[in-house]
């Protein structure tokens, strides 16, 4: 259950600053693409998104989008972020997360992942060695696998929550 663990609940990303991400000397954020970065029931409405990444971008800190997505389709809805990106990422597995790792030469200790599911986003984090941040999803609209697996997470994120005394911020 520990690997299901993530190192904060954060209900709207835009909140932690670059200084925050400093302060932990994070000089990476991994991020996923749907319902984490853009909402997919509305994903070219995301300025305050935009915003977010070039406010960490100046401070030196580098985003790197991965996603399980198809590459057209994350190239589409990060290309007006101008940030590199892994599709096909396979997330929980270590493949696509080390390949973005490789991308930027990012060491674990300087680095973060942050998703919006616990059996892939903060899984993959976790079994990689890096520290891990679970975001309320952006959107209402999910794949069909993804509602399900959703309902399963409620309830293992409940668990941890009481075990682990986790709270979202």
């Amino acid at each position: 259950m520990k690997l299901l663990k993530p190192m904060w609940l954060v209900k709207d990303i835009v909140t932690l600053t670059p200084e925050d991400f400093q302060k932990l000397g994070v000089r990476t954020i991994f991020i996923d693409v749907d319902n984490t970065l853009i909402a997919l029931d509305n994903p070219f409405h995301n300025q305050d998104m935009q915003t977010w990444v070039k406010a960490l971008q100046a401070k030196h800190i580098e985003v790197v989008a991965l996603s399980n997505n198809t590459t057209k389709h994350v190239q589409t809805l990060v290309e007006p972020f101008g940030i590199p990106f892994v599709a096909n990422a396979k997330k929980p597995t270590l493949l696509g997360l080390k390949k973005a790792m490789a991308c930027v030469q990012a060491k674990k200790e300087y680095s973060i992942l942050i998703g919006d599911q616990l059996f892939t986003d903060i899984l993959a984090g976790n079994r990689m060695g890096i520290r891990t941040i679970l975001v309320k999803s952006l959107g209402k609209k999910d794949l069909f696998a993804t509602k399900i697996i959703r309902n399963i997470e409620k309830r293992v994120l409940g668990y941890i929550c009481r075990k682990y005394h986790l709270n979202w911020r």
